[in-house]
């Protein structure tokens, strides 16, 4: 022999890590009453509430057991993050969690514009 052999690794086949947060399975609230969202309807419904809250309308379009298949704007919301409140589409916007546990209450969530929601994370608009 020449060289040194060594044999080919094994390759090990993990298992793939679950879509859906291991944290809860069901929507549920806590102590001081946050709400904390499970599933993918629970989380449109709330988004479409989020965005009629800042003013805008939506037309959601429903199959036979309810769930919502597409969403599309009526009529702007006023964005909830900048300034100057410039309206911004449903399909444009963003569902932005103001409070730091990201809990899905309708009062800690506002709808606002990607520009907005980026300064927003990155420190630069203080929240009282």
């Amino acid at each position: 022999m020449d060289g040194l052999y060594f044999p080919k690794p094994v390759k090990v086949k993990r298992p793939r890590k679950p879509l859906r947060s291991r944290r809860h399975t069901e929507t549920r609230t806590n102590k001081e009453g946050h709400e904390f969202l499970y599933g993918v309807q629970a989380h449109a419904q709330r988004r479409i509430e989020v965005f009629e809250k800042q003013g805008g309308k939506v037309c959601a379009t429903r199959d036979a057991d309810g769930n919502i298949e597409s969403v599309y704007t009526e009529q702007p919301a006023l964005c909830g993050v900048c300034e100057e409140g410039h309206t911004i589409s449903f399909e444009d916007g963003h569902w932005i969690h103001l409070e730091k546990r990201h809990c899905d209450c309708l009062s800690c969530t506002t709808f606002g514009c990607k520009p907005g929601h980026a300064e927003l994370h990155h420190n630069r608009i203080k929240w009282n």
